[in-house]
């Protein structure tokens, strides 16, 4: 690691960029059951280099393990006091007012960087869901024991579930059509063989024999794409693309037999 900072180092020198080693440290990702030794720090240009479990890059919380926990606190921790502000404020707000609360102060960490925390298994996301529903029925006035599927139907609001699929298919679709870019692809079977099979346009994933690799971030997008209608995964322009797919998703929440929760 130390010949590789020197190597970055030179180059960084060399374009006139600076490190700042007071937030520099360094991660050794691996599997929740991979034991590693308690390795040494290093030292650069006189400053030493601590490893550390988790680091926040970009407003994302980033642990060893992948397992996103605490990113999902720290939103837990930013949600939870505008709850109870909202409470003592609704009374006073009109429901447009009401919707930019919810959309500017909550919905907006929730949606930040989804496709990627939103692979977190379904026990760690639950207290994140639990203060969605809380907060919508706070701050729109419903019951504390009003039924969830009712108050995500009536606001028009999509639960975490769904707004985390929604972001990955968006997501996938600019990569797809090549909106953005991205160092990997996501392949239809058909660029694989020629045979004429029911999942010829579905969006390959890649090879897993465990539940940790089936949630990557690459695999979760593209299970979020393939699960739309065809016509909808058809769609080029992009605009088109994120009108059509919230249509859809307020369809199947407004569907008689949605399993929202």
């Amino acid at each position: 690691m130390a010949e590789d900072m020197g190597t970055l180092m030179a180059w960084m020198e060399a374009n006139s960029l600076f490190i700042n080693f007071e937030k520099t440290n360094y991660i050794i990702f691996k599997k929740p059951a991979t034991v590693t030794t308690n390795l040494p720090s290093f030292n650069i240009q006189h400053h030493t280099i601590f490893r550390t479990n988790t680091a926040k890059f970009l407003g994302l919380t980033i642990d060893e393990n992948l397992l996103w926990e605490d990113h999902i606190n720290n939103i837990c921790k930013k949600i939870a006091p505008i709850i109870g502000v909202t409470h003592r404020l609704k009374n006073f707000l009109t429901p447009q007012s009401k919707r930019t609360i919810y959309f500017g102060l909550i919905q907006s960490h929730l949606n930040y960087m989804a496709a990627i925390w939103g692979t977190a298994t379904a026990s760690r996301m639950g207290t994140l869901k639990i203060l969605q529903k809380r907060a919508i029925k706070t701050l729109f006035g419903y019951n504390i024991r009003t039924d969830s599927r009712q108050i995500f139907k009536e606001t028009g609001i999509l639960p975490l579930d769904m707004l985390i699929n929604a972001t990955q298919a968006k997501i996938c679709h600019s990569i797809i059509f090549g909106l953005r870019q991205c160092n990997t692809n996501f392949n239809r079977n058909q660029d694989f063989h020629n045979y004429n099979t029911r999942s010829t346009n579905i969006r390959a994933v890649s090879s897993h024999s465990t539940t940790y690799g089936l949630r990557s971030a690459y695999n979760s997008i593209a299970h979020s794409f393939n699960q739309l209608p065809h016509e909808l995964k058809s769609v080029t322009n992009p605009n088109t693309f994120k009108i059509k797919l919230n249509i859809h998703y307020r369809t199947i929440l407004n569907a008689p037999c949605t399993q929202t929760k």
